[in-house]
């Protein structure tokens, strides 16, 4: 997986995709035991913390040799042919989450998602708060496995 993260930090477009069955194991395979509790690499830690942090340390590296390197976060969710910002800001902070309906622009050669929220982030924990909270607001279902199905995965 690093080189593929390498090209990330190197300011290439990567994206990595765990397809399966339901039970087949993909948000284990993504996320790790426990995606809010990542404080540090374990061996049975996911793909998502573990790139996480290696972004981290290049960052960090290439910040001590003069480089600047911004990172932020926006997540969204595609269900029912409709996309949804899973990060934007409660008008209401006493009511219960809910998802804001997005819209997509083609303008010349770029896809730009009108009014997706984007956070600027500097550290892992804060990382992982963001997704956890993108998490909760994601579309579920029940199953014959899993009382919470998760309908999407992060993008």
């Amino acid at each position: 997986m690093k080189p593929f993260i390498q090209s990330v930090t190197d300011g290439k477009n990567v994206s990595i995709l765990a397809y399966g069955q339901t039970g087949a194991g993909k948000t284990f395979t993504m996320e790790g035991p426990n995606l809010s509790l990542s404080k540090e690499i374990e061996f049975n830690s996911g793909i998502l913390p573990r790139s996480i942090y290696f972004i981290f340390q290049e960052m960090e590296r290439r910040n001590l040799e003069g480089s600047q390197i911004l990172l932020e976060l926006a997540c969204m969710e595609i269900y029912n042919d409709d996309l949804f910002d899973l990060l934007a800001e409660e008008k209401d902070p006493m009511t219960m989450p809910t998802k804001s309906k997005l819209s997509i622009v083609f303008n010349g050669k770029e896809v730009i998602i009108q009014n997706l929220t984007w956070k600027k982030i500097s550290n892992p924990p804060e990382l992982f708060s963001l997704i956890s909270k993108a998490s909760l607001r994601r579309s579920t279902d029940k199953t014959l496995w899993n009382d919470r199905y998760s309908l999407c995965i992060l993008i």
